[in-house]
């Protein structure tokens, strides 16, 4: 697993977080927990508590959960553009340094692993328990597609942060990583 720093870092520095594998369906489970893995050092980050707290809206009510979470998923839906990772390479982008482009540049860019994984990130720094979840998009046997779930009033929600609206896909099958 690469080091990871958690200091801010220069906005024209992206850390590439590799994945491990090829993407074939033997590979998912590992690769899932190795994005978990992530979810939970960058949740525990001090930048990115302190970044959740700049962007909740002044009047958020104590424990007010459900505006708190709303203000992360749309914040990651609205601040992170989807694009793809090249051709044939797979990689992960350092939460910290999305975080640092969006404060700098107003905007970043990143697939859904980087989308689910920011926004893991940014509800565990805030209490929320998360993980990351496998789904069949475009290829009924790849799973080829990351979303995050996020524990709220005892039960799972499903948060896929690439869906502009509010309405949210039903993935039949999901792969979870409960690591």
């Amino acid at each position: 697993m690469t080091a990871l720093r958690l200091t801010p870092h220069s906005p024209d520095q992206i850390i590439r977080l590799p994945i491990p594998g090829d993407r074939d369906t033997d590979d998912a489970p590992a690769i899932l927990a190795y994005l978990k893995q992530f979810a939970v050092h960058y949740g525990r980050s001090p930048y990115v508590r302190e970044f959740v707290r700049s962007i909740l809206p002044p009047f958020t009510g104590q424990n007010d959960r459900q505006t708190i979470l709303r203000t992360i998923v749309d914040f990651t839906r609205d601040r992170v553009i989807y694009l793809a990772d090249p051709a044939g390479a797979e990689y992960v982008i350092d939460p910290i340094a999305l975080l640092e482009l969006i404060r700098t540049k107003g905007r970043a860019y990143g697939d859904c692993d980087d989308k689910a994984l920011l926004l893991a990130s940014m509800a565990g720094a805030v209490g929320f328990e998360t993980r990351i979840v496998g789904v069949h998009l475009h290829d009924p046997i790849y799973w080829d597609h990351v979303i995050t779930g996020i524990r709220m009033d005892g039960r799972w929600v499903d948060i896929d942060p690439c869906v502009r609206n509010t309405e949210q896909p039903e993935y039949r099958e999901k792969l979870v990583s409960d690591v």
